[in-house]
C-alpha cells in the first residue's frame, strides 16, 4: 500500500481535535477534492463548496510562481477515516487516494497547484471524519465573518513596494493629485477610504480613483508577473529602487490604443501622465464647474461621473496623441460643447450608480462632441 506520514501538531478546541501539519502543494492537489454544492434530486442542494473560479484560479496559479508568494494561512481539509492508517498526537498515517482529503476552505488556492510542479509547502489542518454539519459552520464563519481589507488601503500598502509597480505609482500620483493646490481633486479623494486631513472634502475613493488610470497602463491580470519581473531584474542586477524599467518589459508588449499610458509607465514618465491628466481634468472643471463644486448633488465627481470621465479621457487622448499636444488649452478647444450640460449631471438624469449610469453620461459625453 501506497502511504503518507505526515508530522503533526495535535490541537483541541470546543469543535473537536485537529492536526497542523505540511505538505507540498502539489502533492496535496493529488489527494483532495472539493465537495461542490449540487442540486440533489431537484430539491436539495449537497455539498458545502462553490464552483470554481476559473480567472481566480489563473491568478493563483501564476501567483504562486513569484518570487514574493506565501500561503501563511491553513488550507482546511477533512480526512476520510477509511483512508487512515494510524494516528497519534505527533504523526498521522493514511493511504495516497486522491479521494483521502474532502477540502473545507481553500479550493482554489488548492487548484492553483494542480500540474503545477513548483516546490511549495503548504500548511494544512486536518480534521478526520468532521460532519457534514460542522464542515458547513466552518466554512460559512471563514468565508463571512471575516472583516475585508478596505480595498483603497490597499494602494497605500503600495508605498513599501521597493519596485515602481503599476499600482505604486498611480498611488503616488493619486497622492498627488489629492494635496496640489492646481488640481481640481484636492481634498476630494478619500485616500483611506473614508474622510480624513488630506480628505477633508472626500467625495471618491483612492481605489475608485486610481483603478481606471492603472488599467490604462496595463492588463491587471498580469498584476503578478509584472512585479515578479521587476523583482527578478532588480535581484539579478542588484539594481536600486529607481533603476530603468525600460530594461525589464518590451514596449510593445501591450496595444498602445487600449494601455495608453504603459509605454510612458516603462520609460519613467509619470511626471507626464500626471501632467497630462491634470491638464485634462482642468479642461472637464473648466466646462463643467457648477456639477463639480456642487459635488454631493452632481454625480459628476462621484465614481459614476468619474468613470465616465476616464471613459471619455482615451477617445480624446487618441486625438491628442496624433498631435503630440496634450495642453490644457487643446483639452478645452475639444471638451468645449460639453458646457451644455452645466448643472445637468445629476443622478435624476444619468443614475446615480452603476456601469448603466456610467455609460449613459459617457454616451451622452460622447454624442455631445461627435465622437
Amino acid at each position: 500500500m501506497n502511504e503518507i506520514t505526515l508530522n503533526v501538531l495535535k490541537v483541541s478546541q470546543p469543535i473537536g481535535s485537529m492536526y497542523i501539519a505540511k505538505i507540498q502543494g502539489i502533492e496535496l492537489s493529488e489527494l483532495a477534492q472539493a465537495d461542490i454544492r449540487k442540486l440533489y434530486n431537484k430539491e436539495d442542494y449537497i455539498g458545502i463548496q462553490r464552483e470554481l473560479d476559473s480567472e481566480r484560479v489563473k491568478k493563483i496559479r501564476k501567483y504562486i510562481s513569484t518570487t514574493d508568494a506565501s500561503f501563511p494561512n491553513s488550507i482546511i481539509l477533512n480526512l476520510d477515516s477509511q483512508f487512515l492508517i494510524e494516528e497519534t498526537d505527533s504523526y498521522i498515517k493514511f493511504e495516497r487516494n486522491p479521494k483521502a482529503f474532502s477540502i473545507i476552505d481553500g479550493q482554489h488556492r488548492l487548484a492553483g497547484f494542480e500540474k503545477n510542479n513548483i516546490y511549495f509547502e503548504v500548511i494544512v489542518t486536518i480534521f478526520v471524519d468532521l460532519d457534514n454539519e460542522r464542515q458547513a459552520i466552518l466554512f460559512k464563519t471563514i468565508n463571512s465573518e471575516q472583516k475585508k481589507v478596505n480595498p483603497s488601503f490597499k494602494y497605500d500598502l503600495e508605498s513599501y513596494s521597493t519596485v515602481k509597480t503599476p499600482e505604486k505609482v498611480i498611488r503616488e500620483l493619486t497622492l498627488a493629485f489629492n494635496i496640489d493646490a492646481q488640481s481640481p481633486w484636492q481634498g476630494r479623494i478619500k485616500l483611506g477610504g473614508r474622510k480624513d486631513e488630506l480628505s477633508y472634502r472626500g467625495i471618491i475613493s483612492q481605489k475608485a480613483f486610481a483603478d481606471p488610470i492603472v488599467k490604462y497602463i496595463y492588463d491587471v491580470n498580469d498584476t503578478y508577473e509584472i512585479r515578479d519581473q521587476l523583482k527578478r531584474y532588480k535581484e539579478e542586477y542588484n539594481k536600486e529602487d529607481n533603476f530603468d524599467i525600460q530594461g525589464v518589459f518590451d514596449i510593445n508588449k501591450y496595444d498602445k490604443e487600449k494601455y495608453i499610458f504603459w509605454q510612458l509607465y516603462i520609460k519613467d514618465k509619470e511626471e507626464m501622465i500626471y501632467k497630462i491628466l491634470l491638464n485634462y481634468f482642468g479642461a472637464i472643471y473648466e466646462m463643467l464647474e457648477k456639477d463639480w463644486e456642487l459635488e454631493y448633488q452632481s454625480v459628476l465627481t462621484k465614481t459614476t461621473g468619474y468613470n465616465a470621465i476616464m471613459k471619455l479621457f482615451k477617445d480624446v487622448f487618441l486625438i491628442l496623441y496624433n498631435e503630440k499636444n496634450f495642453t490644457k488649452e487643446r483639452f478645452k478647444e475639444i471638451l468645449q460643447p460639453l458646457k451644455c450640460l452645466s448643472g445637468e449631471i445629476t443622478a435624476g438624469n444619468f443614475g446615480a450608480s452603476g456601469e448603466s449610469a456610467t455609460n449613459n453620461l459617457y454616451k451622452k459625453f460622447c454624442h455631445i462632441l461627435d465622437l
